[in-house]
């Protein structure tokens, strides 16, 4: 799967939907309409307008879930006290990898959200919570 970054600060939305249908950042954003934060229906819109078979809503992440091999990840960050912030994120999940579109460096391993880090070990995830995941029917390209 190739890696696409999102361009705006809101657009890590576009930037999942770009790297499941194989698509640029740009043309992501003409099917999603828009470059602003994105709901999970603007998300399965766009996938499914380039034939992209998805879930219809998302579906909750709990302690035993066991991921498809590709999916689209809702993660909420969470403040110094495990308060839910204001704001999520989308990420795409891949052959157990994980491609977060707001990071340049490419994909990154589940791990990196293990709640049992050692203090002064956290990871730039170590402050986020996958809450759940939108499935993706379709075979992807792992190149």
């Amino acid at each position: 799967m190739r890696h696409v970054y999102q361009e705006s600060e809101r657009g890590c939305g576009q930037a999942c939907v770009a790297m499941i249908a194989e698509l640029d950042f740009d043309t992501a954003c003409d099917l999603v309409g828009h470059r602003r934060a994105t709901r999970t229906r603007d998300l399965v819109t766009a996938l499914r307008a380039v034939g992209v078979e998805c879930a219809d809503k998302l579906e909750r992440v709990k302690k035993d879930t066991e991921w498809p091999n590709t999916c689209i990840l809702k993660i909420w960050w969470l403040n110094k006290n495990g308060v839910r912030k204001n704001h999520s994120h989308w990420m795409v999940y891949h052959d157990g990898l994980l491609h977060d579109p707001g990071s340049q460096w490419g994909p990154v391993s589940y791990e990196c959200f293990s709640t049992s880090k050692p203090e002064g070990n956290a990871t730039p995830y170590s402050n986020g919570r996958i809450t759940s995941y939108l499935r993706i029917d379709r075979e992807i390209s792992s190149t």
